[in-house]
């Protein structure tokens, strides 16, 4: 059966009286017209008063749409926000710490660089001291060494003045004793 034939529940079939139903023909807006003329339906009517609750639910549905957008777009720029004063806050502690930490460096490398040229000075004084002290030394070992042999040397002639001495007592003890027993 086609679907001309199919209106309002009329298939072409007997009922349960046995009578055969009706079947419409709706292949023309003009019989599609009378037909709902025959039920009392203002198609006009009915259309512009669907055209106009389709207009309104759509317009309500894209206002609520977009109110949700730019809740969603509301929340999402605060959200983006809120992340970049955080990322700028953290920034800007690490950039102060960097600033510091490079500050720092620099106090720091002077610091060595000081200390650096106090050891090369001292250094230098420190050499210049051991070679005065060398210096010293050598001449203090001559010194002592000299004295040392001076003293050996004034230690040998007194015993060799005080042996002369003996020995020219003992001859003149020998001289005495000698005239005494003449």
């Amino acid at each position: 059966m086609s679907r001309k034939n199919v209106f309002l529940g009329q298939t072409g079939e007997t009922a349960s009286t046995g009578r055969r139903k009706r079947c419409v023909d709706v292949t023309s807006g003009e019989d599609l017209k009378s037909i709902m003329g025959a039920f009392g339906v203002d198609l006009s009517g009915a259309l512009l008063a669907k055209r106009k609750r389709f207009q309104t639910f759509s317009s309500t549905s894209v206002k609520a749409c977009r109110q949700k957008v730019a809740r969603v777009l509301q929340s999402q720029q605060k959200a983006r926000s809120m992340c970049t004063e955080e990322f700028s806050a953290q920034l800007d502690a690490v950039y102060h710490q960097w600033q510091s930490d490079v500050q720092t460096s620099r106090e720091q490398g002077e610091k060595l660089k000081q200390l650096g040229e106090f050891e090369r000075t001292h250094s230098q004084e420190q050499e210049a001291v051991l070679s005065e002290l060398r210096q010293e030394m050598v001449q203090l070992h001559e010194k002592l060494l000299l004295s040392t042999q001076q003293q050996e040397m004034a230690s040998v002639r007194r015993c060799f003045y005080s042996k002369n001495e003996n020995s020219e007592s003992y001859k003149r003890t020998d001289r005495i004793s000698s005239t005494q027993l003449v």
